[in-house]
Formats: C-alpha cells, sequence, structure tokens
C-alpha cells in the first residue's frame, strides 16, 4: 500500500461515514413515512451504499494503522498491533455484513411498514444477530481507537490527533444521535489530521 492510498483512505473514508449519517438521519429518519416507497427506498439504498463504500475505506485505514504501530517495535507491540488489526478487520466484516442484509431487507419489502418484519426474519438466523447487529461491528471503531492511542504512545501520531479520535470514538459509541453526529465529524477531523502527517516521511510507500 503506497503512501498515496493511505492518506486518500483516512480522508474518505470517515467522509463516507459521514455521508451515510446525514442521509439516513437527515432524509431517512424523518420523512420515509411520507415518501413514495420508491423514493423511501432510494434514499434508504443511497444511505446504506455511503454506509458500505465507508466500511470497506476503512480496512485499508486499518492495515495502515497496524503497520505505524509496528513498524520498527518490539515484539510485543507488533502482537498488539497485530491483535487489535484483526480485532478492528473482523468489526468491518461485521458491519458489511450488516449493510448486506439491511439493503436486502429494503429490496425485499415492498413497503415501509413490511421493513420490520423481514429484518425480524434476517435476525432470526442464529448468529445474525450477534455477528453483525450486537457487538461484533462495533469492534472496527474500538480497534482503531486502540491503535492511534498506541501510535501516540509510541510517539508515531500526534498527541492531539489520538485525543480526537479517542473522544470521536467516546461520542460515537454513546448511542445518542447528537453526539455521534458529533463524533462521526469529530472522527473526519482526527483522521483527517492523521492524513496530513503522512504527507510526509512518517509512512514511507511498501511494496505492493
Amino acid at each position: 500500500m503506497t503512501n498515496r492510498t493511505a492518506v486518500a483512505t483516512l480522508v474518505a473514508a470517515p467522509l463516507l461515514l459521514l455521508a451515510g449519517w446525514a442521509v439516513m438521519k437527515l432524509a431517512w429518519v424523518p420523512y420515509s413515512h411520507s415518501l413514495p416507497w420508491t423514493e423511501a427506498l432510494a434514499v434508504w439504498t443511497a444511505g446504506h451504499v455511503f454506509y458500505l463504500a465507508a466500511y470497506v475505506a476503512f480496512v485499508p485505514v486499518i492495515l495502515t494503522l497496524g503497520r505505524l504501530v509496528s513498524e520498527g517495535s518490539g515484539t510485543g507491540v507488533k502482537l498488539a498491533s497485530g491483535a487489535l488489526t484483526a480485532l478492528s478487520l473482523v468489526g468491518v466484516g461485521g458491519f458489511v455484513g450488516q449493510m448486506v442484509i439491511d439493503l436486502a431487507v429494503g429490496f425485499q419489502a415492498g413497503h415501509r411498514e413490511a421493513m420490520s418484519a423481514v429484518s425480524a426474519g434476517f435476525k432470526a438466523y442464529p448468529g445474525v444477530s450477534v455477528l453483525f447487529y450486537g457487538l461484533v461491528p462495533s469492534l472496527y471503531l474500538a480497534g482503531i481507537v486502540l491503535l492511534v492511542v498506541l501510535a501516540a504512545v509510541l510517539r508515531r501520531v500526534g498527541v492531539a490527533v489520538a485525543l480526537a479520535v479517542l473522544l470521536s470514538g467516546v461520542l460515537i459509541g454513546s448511542q445518542d444521535v447528537a453526539l455521534m453526529t458529533a463524533g462521526t465529524v469529530g472522527l473526519c477531523l482526527g483522521l483527517g489530521a492523521l492524513a496530513l502527517a503522512l504527507r510526509g516521511p512518517a509512512l514511507s510507500p511498501s511494496p505492493s
């Protein structure tokens, strides 16, 4: 992965996450019951496509952070970095699965009122709720936050960046709409600042 790819995904991933959040909270939540189903489905689909693109973009972000922590470090740090990277990637897999299921719910439902029943049908399968709607998806952000904090402890990212990402993670995990919105914006700023730092020599290109 090149430095340019790392910088691009650090910027793109949280922005795509914010776009999906905006579509769902500003268009789907207030208007889905009043819109014709075709328009409501388009909003639902657009929001989830943004989310899906965001979580896919977070994969190189996580790999970049893991590499930033592990390169030049001792065995213990490398093991911790590997574990946090794997943990975060598992969380991404959970969210990707959740987005695919939600998209399938929208296309199968036929109208807004049928979505809950269709969703319940998917969640009735063993493991679906835990893997895609429970603790597992949240691991992606926990892994990212801990990797950034560890990088700050190793003095490979600034303390301000680590604090911004840590606070953003706490706000997003609050489940309060206003705080989650602030946290998502903060994540954009924190990872954006990290992207600016990585434009320098801090993370040299690696062989593809």
